[in-house]
């Protein structure tokens, strides 16, 4: 598994929907992944520290993870079928190990406001990862004021 970091959220060229940019932690090889636009608002106001006047389902589930001793350990990019990203969530309740399915982009946004780490298969990682200088431009497009 290699560990992944938020590198931006980005709007794709090309039809104009929210692309989140993951990059390994330990090299240059992004991982592009389409995502909702409600899912990049709740991750942009993360990277930027913006507060949510009320808590969104993100919040809310960290709130309850937090209130009932539920730890989240990770989150695993576990596997592509065909063009769909599925993930997986760990969760620990005293030795009790619970693994979750959840879309990447809801794990990530949790996983930021718990700051728990995200990892991507290796064999996801050989099937949709390139080396930062194939993203080009559109890895500079960030979202729009207006769009988040």
């Amino acid at each position: 598994m290699f560990e992944l970091k938020i590198r931006a959220v980005g709007l794709d060229s090309v039809n104009r929907t929210p692309v989140l940019i993951l990059q390994e932690t330990t090299g240059s090889r992004i991982l592009p992944l389409g995502i909702g636009r409600a899912e990049a608002r709740a991750i942009v106001l993360v990277i930027q520290g913006t507060p949510h006047p009320r808590p969104i389902s993100y919040d809310l589930v960290g709130n309850i993870l937090e209130k009932t001793g539920i730890n989240m350990e990770l989150v695993v990019i576990v596997d592509l079928q065909e063009g769909v990203f599925y993930a997986e969530i760990d969760l620990r309740h005293g030795e009790k190990l619970l693994t979750m399915d959840s879309r990447p982009s809801d794990a990530i946004a949790l996983s930021m406001r718990i700051e728990t780490p995200v990892y991507v298969t290796e064999n996801v990682a050989q099937q949709v990862m390139v080396e930062e200088e194939v993203l080009g431009a559109e890895g500079e497009d960030r979202m729009d004021e207006e769009e988040r």
